[in-house]
């Protein structure tokens, strides 16, 4: 039985496996004790993980075969007399290790390994995270299934086109980013996710949740957050690639017809890039290299506006309904006199086909919520005010003016009506017709909840779908009796 792991490192997925079959402790090295990383004793070989793949469904089988032999150092639990097998490795009883009596600490072992590039990962992790077990000869360990967690969000990102492009410097991609630079001075055209609201705490989740073995390529281990980073930048980036090329006439530029010019702008290398399967972008003379240095640096400020920052609060809108008006009627009483009473039959003017007033305005109230506890909100009107200052103080939010100046700003990309109320001294809501509420409900609303800032709307608009049915009925045909009579 294999018990197979996984790591992102070097831009690549790494899987490597654990054999039941293999010896449970490790030879003892002749002469002075060395610090030099062993072999792992009961790490399976290359070609065994690669047969134990190829028995998965098609097409991912074929991966197998796509996959390069390497070898990782990595800082696992040991004792004196070898690695501690991990909880996912079943042992017969007569092939258990006698209980060591030294106290375990990491130490470096080599393994074996099958690298796959993150095109050929992405594809890999949706079958290796399934329930299911891996066949009868492997199962899957917590490191796969979380890789699997975190190709699920790539892919998810990708097919709600929460990404945007960038030109990354290749020599900045290896190691943190999770992507080998394949020469200096070299630029690749890549997808980056844009994390907010939901995304960025499914991120934070993730992060927390790594299991220690994806960051064992370190004595210390990798921070968390810059491994899920790469990984995730990656896996992203090659899902947005695969959705882009699997379409016809996707491409970003289109085919130039007649004489090839003597220069090609690197912008339009780098969109070109974008869709094809090869990122790298040709950058050559120094002219393009200044022309390359500026686009990075204009797609970095697109991304940094993209991604509202985390902190304590942010800006919340809140949609209200306006209150139902009830016209009044006068109703003769006993003695004569007459007294007003609200029209709730609908019997007053306005019933019967009189012209009806205009549509009462909704509104939309602006506030600052708490991202750790969405139930608390500040309005508006009480930030102008001073209300409750000394209870946001003690948060570490000294200016909430500010802050909720800030993040208008930042959603008046997104929801235009906003505008002029920022032209007011201390804008508190934003009135809406009632064409303007359903766009709001619509498009705006769903705009800023996915950009990350708070968005509370009334209990019937979550419950139910906004439209309009139309039920036809065919009339019944009369007998032939019936028309003779």
């Amino acid at each position: 039985m294999l018990a197979i792991h996984g790591i992102w490192a070097y831009g690549a997925l790494c899987l490597w496996a654990e054999d039941a079959d293999g010896p449970a402790t490790a030879q003892r090295r002749p002469g002075r004790p060395s610090r030099a990383p062993r072999p792992h004793p009961f790490a399976a070989a290359a070609d065994v993980i690669a047969d134990a793949v190829a028995e998965l469904a098609e097409p991912v089988a074929e991966l197998a075969l796509k996959a390069v032999d390497d070898e990782l150092t990595l800082w696992l639990p040991a004792r004196a007399d070898g690695p501690l097998p991990s909880p996912e490795l079943f042992r017969s009883p007569e092939s258990q290790p006698a209980t060591g009596t030294g106290r375990a600490a990491l130490a470096a072992w080599r393994v074996p390994a099958l690298t796959f590039e993150p095109s050929a990962g992405l594809d890999l992790l949706s079958v290796l995270g399934e329930s299911r077990a891996l066949g009868a000869r492997a199962v899957q360990g917590g490191s796969v299934r979380y890789l699997a967690a975190v190709a699920q969000l790539a892919g998810d990102l990708a097919a709600r086109g929460r990404v945007l492009p960038a030109l990354a410097a290749e020599g900045s991609e290896a190691g943190g980013s999770g992507e080998s630079g394949t020469g200096e001075g070299g630029y690749a055209a890549r997808w980056r996710p844009v994390l907010s609201g939901a995304d960025a705490q499914r991120a934070r989740e993730l992060a927390v949740a790594m299991p220690p073995l994806c960051r064992a390529t370190t004595a210390g281990g990798e921070p968390a957050a810059l491994v899920l980073t790469g990984t995730l930048d990656a896996l992203t980036d090659a899902a947005a690639r695969a959705s882009l090329t699997s379409q016809p006439g996707a491409a970003l530029v289109p085919v130039r017809r007649g004489r090839r010019p003597a220069r090609v702008p690197v912008a339009e290398r780098w969109a070109a890039a974008l869709t094809s399967v090869t990122p790298q972008v040709a950058v050559l003379t120094p002219e393009d290299e200044a022309e390359a240095a500026a686009l990075k640096a204009d797609l970095e400020a697109w991304r940094s506006a993209a991604q509202v920052p985390v902190g304590p609060v942010r800006t919340c809108f809140r949609l209200v309904e306006p209150a139902p008006a009830v016209p009044d009627i006068a109703v003769p009483d006993i003695a004569g006199t007459s007294s007003v009473v609200p029209d709730i039959a609908g019997t007053g003017p306005g019933a019967s086909g009189a012209p009806a007033a205009a549509d009462p305005p909704w509104a939309v109230e602006l506030a600052l919520q708490s991202t750790s506890d969405p139930s608390l909100l500040l309005p508006a009107a009480d930030v102008w005010s001073g209300v409750s200052a000394g209870g946001w103080a003690a948060a570490g939010i000294n200016y909430p003016e500010e802050e909720l100046l800030a993040g208008l700003g930042r959603a008046s990309r997104l929801f235009p009506e906003l505008d002029h109320e920022l032209r007011s001294a201390a804008p508190a809501s934003v009135t809406l017709d009632t064409e303007g509420a359903f766009r709001f409900l619509r498009q705006t609303g769903p705009l800023l909840s996915g950009a990350g800032f708070g968005v509370l709307l009334p209990d019937w608009a979550r419950k139910a779908r906004l439209g309009l049915k139309i039920t036809t009925r065919s009339g019944r045909r009369r007998s032939g009796r019936a028309r003779q009579a």
